[in-house]
């Protein structure tokens, strides 16, 4: 599978499921995502919650986005794994947060809001390296799945 294909799948939704391994165990947790031509996938989150802190001591993880699914019906999915990263320096971010604002159709004040801290949220990054296709939507049984390396 081409890195082209996956990000095809990957515009069709803006939910993910994020999970990280931090000092309690495993954890998952559902997040909006804007993405870039490189995969990049962004979030933002406030930088007390569980998920925000396990990044910054651990950064290896992994998200899942459901693509197709409707019970009963066939599905189209996709597993990665990869690395996960908190953005702090303006000069980098403000681009990201643009892409963000204009793909989560964010109010214009948005960008400006993030950058001088008056919207508590922090930006973060998954990088993916490793992604499984699963897809039933397209493909018959024995033959749904596939890969893509970075």
């Amino acid at each position: 599978m081409s890195k082209e294909e996956i990000l095809n799948l990957l515009k069709k939704t803006k939910m993910m499921q994020f999970g990280i391994l931090d000092s309690n165990g495993p954890w998952v947790v559902t997040l909006f995502y804007a993405l870039d031509d490189e995969l990049n996938m962004y979030w933002i989150s406030l930088p007390d919650t569980r998920h925000s802190e396990a990044i910054g001591k651990n950064s290896k993880a992994s998200v899942a986005v459901p693509v197709e699914f409707k019970f009963g019906e066939p599905i189209q999915g996709l597993s990665m794994s990869g690395e996960a990263e908190h953005l702090s320096d303006p000069g980098q971010i403000r681009n990201i947060l643009e892409l963000y604002a204009e793909q989560m159709n964010r109010e214009e004040s948005f960008v400006e809001d993030m950058i001088n801290g008056t919207n508590p949220h922090e930006l973060y990054v998954f990088r993916p390296d490793y992604a499984k296709v699963f897809d039933r939507v397209n493909n018959q049984p024995g033959s749904e799945i596939s890969t893509w390396n970075k």
